[in-house]
């Protein structure tokens, strides 16, 4: 995903994390995917299809009385289905700017067998891995919807609700410099990873759901 500047998702995206939101009108736009990327992005009575089938055909499956009916399951699993692709996840989307320095914690890696950083390569392109000295902590940071850059963390069950998430997240926005922003993917009942995202100043912008190829 080199990231499609021209593409209207990826101004939305920007201006989200300056605090700049769509118009409430309660009302669903269809666009082409981005970079090949489908799925449904939602901002606050605001939503933005990414797909390839015809607009009115994706209207008409819409309940347009019903704001935000484009992140139903029906609709999803209907539009994955035209799309011949897989429905992902609703997760909660969040952004914040980065601090810049060096990461106190992580180091950087070349390679590494975390079920994270497996998931990031697939659906990312420039993946950076940084791994706390024992390993068993990892955060990936590449470059995802509409080139947007992303973070993801992933540590041992035994080491949540302590800080170390906290700390991680951290160490990887000191990887990423101070004027730029950085976004992160949270489903919403992940109730340890959305506390450590919202306790480092992340600020929720949206949700969205997206579809990958179908195996």
């Amino acid at each position: 995903m080199a990231g499609d500047t021209s593409h209207p998702i990826q101004q939305i995206l920007e201006q989200a994390a300056h605090g700049v939101f769509p118009a409430p009108h309660g009302t669903t736009s269809v666009l082409p995917p981005c970079d090949g990327q489908h799925g449904v992005v939602a901002m606050t009575a605001a939503l933005f299809v990414l797909t390839d089938v015809a607009e009115p055909e994706v209207l008409r499956r819409l309940d347009q009385t019903v704001v935000g009916a484009a992140m139903r399951s029906p609709f999803l699993t209907w539009l994955a289905g035209e799309s011949a692709m897989e429905c992902g996840f609703i997760d909660l989307v969040l952004a914040r700017r980065g601090i810049g320095g060096v990461p106190r914690h992580l180091y950087k890696v070349d390679s590494h067998d975390s079920s994270r950083v497996t998931r990031s390569e697939k659906h990312r392109d420039d993946v950076q891995i940084l791994a706390t000295a024992d390993r068993k902590g990892v955060v990936t940071i590449g470059r995802g919807l509409a080139g947007r850059r992303e973070l993801s963390i992933e540590l041992p069950t035994d080491q949540r609700f302590d800080g170390l998430g906290r700390q991680m997240i951290y160490d990887g926005l000191r990887a990423i410099g101070p004027n730029d922003f950085v976004f992160a993917q949270v489903s919403p009942g992940n109730a340890a990873s959305l506390r450590a995202f919202l306790a480092t100043e992340f600020c929720p912008i949206g949700s969205e759901v997206l579809f990958t190829a179908s195996p």
